[in-house]
């Protein structure tokens, strides 16, 4: 469905209804006092990701829906509302190759070490995603791998995606491993039984990980492709703390709130995990809230 926003305005501008064009039912009107955008962001329209970022390849896959367009934000703007950090898009640097999962940042937390294709280490596991997917995008091919062992797979059960789709490759010894994963074994072999010696000091001299990571020791060991995705949008339309609209001229357009990924300059720069649930949570509640506080008065 194509969705398009008129600003129905009196003479203070105010929205009060939207335009629908529907597949079927062609172009109707929907009368309201009160309108919340809640369209969230633009993932998936690679047209306005590129004209928004041209650094981030045409290539580059999306963890995003089919329904995350923009198409809220830009409407919006049609009827004058401003933008924040517009060109502020993360990318989540594990997404499943071959699927639209996202592997959980819980597997590198509980021990997945990162290696490429050669079969190095090339960051330490444990860094932001905007670092960690500048990384991985440098590597032969855009990709990287995560490596674990039967630990992590028995205690992490968000690796559990890769195994019911079959894009987890295994092996009895690291060596079995590569040869599955196409991994250069003779690297691959080194990297591990040095970040074991690394785990067994307490010291990551090479990268830093953070004290306290596990060895992986403990077979079957386990591969699992990833490469980085359009994953959140941290731009969008300008609000204040009532969810309400805000114009270019820093005033509110009467009738117009928004919350959720539509929105931005909640998570600044680079939004933490989980962060998005409780903003949608937070700021949906106000949103609700204040529209019917408009419809009453």
């Amino acid at each position: 469905m194509e969705l398009s926003l008129t600003a129905f305005t009196d003479k203070t501008r105010a929205v009060t209804g939207v335009l629908v064009k529907g597949k079927h039912s062609g172009l109707y009107q929907i009368n309201a006092k009160a309108v919340v955008l809640a369209t969230g962001g633009i993932g998936a329209n690679a047209k306005l990701v590129q004209s928004l970022r041209p650094d981030i390849s045409a290539d580059v896959k999306t963890s995003n829906q089919p329904g995350s367009q923009g198409d809220g934000m830009v409407l919006a703007q049609k009827i004058g509302a401003s933008v924040t950090d517009a060109k502020e898009i993360q990318l989540n640097p594990t997404l499943l190759v071959g699927s639209p999962v996202i592997v959980s940042e819980t597997v590198r937390g509980a021990g997945a070490v990162f290696v490429n294709k050669e079969g190095k280490r090339f960051i330490s596991e444990l860094t932001t995603r905007d670092v960690t997917s500048a990384a991985v995008s440098k590597q032969t091919g855009g990709v990287a791998y995560e490596i674990f062992d039967q630990k992590v797979r028995d205690k992490v059960k968000q690796t559990g995606a890769a195994f019911e789709l079959g894009l987890a490759k295994e092996g009895n010894t690291i060596r079995e491993l590569a040869a599955a994963a196409g991994i250069d074994p003779d690297n691959l072999e080194k990297t591990m039984t040095d970040y074991n010696r690394y785990a067994e000091n307490g010291k990551d001299p090479e990268f830093h990980r953070p004290d306290g990571f596990p060895k992986v020791d403990k077979p079957k060991y386990y591969a699992i492709e990833i490469t980085p995705a359009i994953h959140y949008y941290m731009g969008g339309v300008t609000i204040d703390g009532k969810t309400r609209v805000i114009n270019t001229k820093g005033q509110p357009i009467k009738g117009l709130f928004a919350a959720g990924e539509v929105t931005g300059g909640v998570h600044v720069k680079n939004r933490l995990g989980g962060n998005s649930i409780s903003e949608t949570i937070t700021f949906g509640r106000i949103a609700g809230m204040q529209a019917v506080k408009a419809v009453k008065q």
